[in-house]
């Protein structure tokens, strides 16, 4: 049984990697394994809600009601697509999806937002933290999720991973969309031939293929309760930088070593962890 098979995935989270390096790897691994024993905490709920607020402010909104995997899936790349090519004189767009491949690995993610800045397309994330928790320095892991996107979005521009790719991966050749969600569709004025998940990944794709993503990657903090921006943090795109880290992570996914936990002087994390102390005890019971 490889990696994934045991936890029950079929691709690669962006936010995965970017926990395993940033945070820590064996509570990213027991959370795939123990889904019911995380705590979704206050926070978290007002960040989600801080995060729907902001999609809001710029949601393009499409008349359609998917009720299958195949329909969800035309819906998302049809509004990504409009997304794409809404950007031009300052736009932004928020919370598009992305797909791609990592050394023969599905990689997935979501993009927070992406905005027009003289010509190019920039990546940003907004985080939600109390104005006391507001980090000194960009996290390692904020900084893994923005360069995994913009390596994401380099390969679409390039074409080393385009919708053939995806079609092959995912096999989208055979996804069927209701006649109701069909109904739907024409309704809106997509022709016929484009009533397809095949067409739908296709639009996006070439959209996409057309962008000029900047190097420079931004991430601003915001009070979690009043969304004032408290600080913004950018850095510099450094391919070789994300290549050596998720070499580093690979190992893991391929099976050539277990998951790492904290090491010792990062213990203090565990104290925050569902899984301390049950399921992983590496460092229980704490010291002192």
């Amino acid at each position: 049984m490889n990696v994934l098979e045991k936890l029950h995935m079929q691709s690669i989270p962006v936010y995965d990697i970017a926990s395993q390096v940033g945070w820590c790897e064996k509570q990213m691994e027991l959370k795939h394994l123990f889904k019911a024993k995380v705590t979704v905490t206050e926070s978290v709920k007002t960040g989600r809600e801080a995060h729907s607020q902001l999609e809001a402010e710029v949601e393009i909104k499409v008349p359609l009601r998917p009720a299958t995997w195949a329909e969800r899936m035309f819906t998302e790349f049809y509004t990504a697509k409009l997304k794409i090519d809404s950007l031009s004189g300052g736009a932004r767009v928020r919370e598009i999806k992305l797909y791609g491949s990592i050394n023969g690995f599905r990689l997935t993610g979501k993009v927070d937002q992406l905005q027009s800045v003289d010509g190019s397309v920039m990546i940003s994330d907004d985080k939600f933290v109390n104005p006391e928790k507001v980090p000194w320095e960009m996290p390692l892991t904020h900084k893994v999720q923005l360069m995994l996107y913009k390596r994401m979005l380099d390969d679409i521009v390039s074409g080393s991973y385009g919708y053939q790719n995806f079609s092959r991966s995912y096999n989208t050749a055979t996804m069927q969309l209701g006649a109701e969600f069909a109904e739907q569709a024409r309704s809106m004025g997509v022709p016929d031939n484009q009533i397809s998940v095949d067409a739908a990944a296709r639009g996006f794709f070439d959209s996409a293929k057309g962008l000029r993503i900047a190097n420079n990657l931004e991430v601003r903090y915001k009070n979690r309760g009043t969304r004032e921006e408290l600080k913004v943090y950018s850095l510099n795109y450094d391919k070789n930088e994300i290549d050596q880290i998720t070499r580093f992570a690979l190992k893991y996914w391929n099976g050539e070593r277990q998951a790492l936990p904290v090491p010792e002087n990062e213990v203090y994390k565990c104290r925050s962890c569902d899984f301390y102390g049950n399921q992983c005890k590496v460092w229980w019971p704490p010291k002192g």
